[in-house]
């Protein structure tokens, strides 16, 4: 007798929780960000439920720095699905979404917790699932594309002593046509800066050119600088060495007419960092 009782309360539950999900007109597009599932929960049952699916992935991730994007999906009940919750004696929900999402057209799976959430006195409730994303180290330029895909949702309702009244297995959610994407990030080299300094010895009438680079991902410079010693706009000669420890230097030989002069480093980059360039200017008297 308790097991049908349980069962008949978790069927009514279901429909209870279903119901109050249920789209209201339109289709899943029409609200930004929303997708409708068909849902099999409980057995027999399906229904329809709405989620709003999204990542916190950056616009852009640097080459070799990595980063762990965080998924999050949320649905809600309305009012009148609350009261009816209510009736039953439920004090807190708590769950879980198990997601495909699309990579590039690839699917990956996350599983995203949801947290204990209080019934409120009034209104209505909603229901958020958070949880890491594989992370992203990207190898090569180029840019990936998020697109949700189906899901299973799992949900627990709790009495006010915290003990389980019913839970809803895990349910297939099947998505709509979806014509969404979550996030496009773009994978692309680390802009640098390159500082430059250089030093006259009058003894030894030469130049002793000096260049730093960093980069805005903290990915250690590799390859090599240009150095070109220039008089006034004339190019005097130029050397390329090449970085150790984030820096190269050159010198100059045999410089001892008097005027204006400046020496450019220009990095030229590598696979994962942008190049860049600076000069500096000194004089002659």
């Amino acid at each position: 007798m308790k097991l049908v009782t349980a069962r008949r309360v978790a069927a009514a539950a279901t429909a209870t929780l279903a119901a109050g999900m249920l789209v209201a007109s339109g289709p899943a597009q029409g609200a930004t960000g929303n997708l409708d599932y068909s849902c099999a929960i409980s057995g027999s049952f399906n229904f329809t439920f709405t989620f709003n699916q999204d990542t916190n992935a950056p616009s852009k991730v640097y080459l070799g720095k990595s980063f762990t994007p965080t998924y999050t999906a949320t649905t809600g009940l309305p009012e009148g699905a609350v009261n009816i919750a209510r009736s039953f004696g439920v004090t807190k929900f708590d769950g879980a979404i198990d997601a495909t999402v699309m990579v590039n057209g690839s699917p990956i799976t996350v599983h995203a917790p949801i947290k204990k959430t209080s019934v409120p006195s009034s209104g209505g409730i909603t229901l958020k699932a958070t949880g890491p994303m594989p992370k992203l180290k990207p190898a090569s330029a180029g840019s990936v594309v998020y697109k949700p895909g189906n899901i299973l949702f799992t949900v627990n309702a709790y009495k006010a002593d915290n003990s389980t009244l019913f839970s809803l297995d895990k349910g297939t959610c099947t998505m709509s046509a979806n014509t969404r994407t979550m996030d496009t990030v773009k994978y692309v080299r680390s802009p640098t800066r390159t500082a430059t300094t250089a030093r006259y010895s009058k003894a030894h009438k030469k130049v002793t050119a000096a260049a730093k680079i960093t980069s805005t991902s903290g990915v250690g410079a590799s390859g090599s600088v240009l150095f070109a010693l220039y008089k006034g706009s004339t190019e005097l000669m130029s050397a390329t060495k090449t970085i150790a420890g984030g820096k190269a230097s050159a010198v100059f030989s045999g410089i001892s007419k008097k005027g204006s002069y400046k020496v450019v480093a220009t990095y030229g980059g590598s696979g994962k960092l942008a190049g860049s360039s600076s000069s500096k200017a000194f004089t002659l008297h």
